[in-house]
């Protein structure tokens, strides 16, 4: 019976892992898609709507060592969270003073390809989009080794 339970208690952990969708990477495999076009703009405009099948009204991403006192006080709310460790980018999607979608990046993955931006640069420690802010401008970069990059500007940018 004992064993029962451990199967049952795996298989819905499996199910559930299974199902935590990256924005993230939905957003770089469409953006990668459309660079690899021969004919594709050196700048993809997108909504990042297409990506999300989850309703939010603010997007925030706080970097590496925020505390969750930081991240609570920015979100309004107790996040119930842990701090940012280091090399690491948090996404949170929030809709009603309540998280609806939080997902992880290491900085230094390979896989890491998304720079995002703030709409305002007076701003620090963390970005935030509202969801008048869902189009977005993607320009693809290379860093100093030679590594592709995404940087993504909200379309109402301010400088």
């Amino acid at each position: 019976m004992n064993i029962n339970k451990n199967i049952i208690f795996l298989l819905l952990l499996t199910t559930i892992g299974c199902n935590n969708k990256s924005v993230r990477t939905d957003i770089i495999r469409s953006v990668e898609k459309h660079y690899k076009s021969p004919n594709s703009d050196s700048v993809f405009v997108y909504n990042i709507n297409n990506f999300i099948d989850f309703d939010w009204d603010t997007l925030y991403i706080f970097g590496e060592f925020t505390t969750a006192e930081e991240i609570s006080s920015e979100l309004g709310f107790n996040c119930n969270c842990s701090i940012i460790g280091d090399s690491k980018e948090r996404i949170i999607f929030v809709k009603e003073f309540k998280i609806v979608h939080s997902e992880n990046a290491n900085l230094r993955s390979e896989n890491y390809k998304l720079q995002f931006n703030p709409k305002d640069w007076k701003k620090d420690g963390y970005i935030k989009y509202s969801k008048s802010d869902t189009v977005l401008i993607v320009i693809k970069d290379y860093s100093i080794n030679g590594r592709i990059f995404y940087n993504v500007f909200p379309e109402k940018f301010e400088q």
